[in-house]
């Protein structure tokens, strides 16, 4: 034993047990939210929409401003508008459906003039 527990009063034992099962109550918490959450068919369809989004941006960017092309993109908009939030749904919060219905609303209508 070290020289701290020796010293230390059965009071001071009492409140580091008590610290280190908090401790261990909340690390535990935080793995089962981050599993629960951040599963990994979420970050690999987060990963996906990112890497679409961003292609029909630099798509668009370069030019490539045919009406067939523009259609394409404004699909994936809407596609993506509408998906809603799945860490949300799993995890019972209302999702924002009629906003996202008025969205995808806009972006048809900004692909279309």
């Amino acid at each position: 034993m070290s020289e701290h527990e020796q010293e230390q009063s059965p009071e001071d034992e009492r409140r580091d047990q008590a610290a280190r099962r908090i401790q261990g109550a909340w690390r535990e918490r935080r793995r089962r939210e981050a599993k629960d959450y951040l599963t990994t068919s979420v970050r690999l369809n987060d990963a996906k929409v990112h890497a679409s989004l961003t292609a029909a941006r630099e798509a668009a960017d370069a030019g490539k401003n045919t009406p067939q092309a523009r259609w394409r993109r404004g699909i994936n908009f809407a596609v993506s508008l509408q998906d809603g939030n799945t860490m949300l749904r799993a995890g019972g919060v209302q999702d924002r459906a009629p906003a996202k219905f008025l969205e995808t609303q806009h972006w048809l209508e900004l692909v279309d003039g």
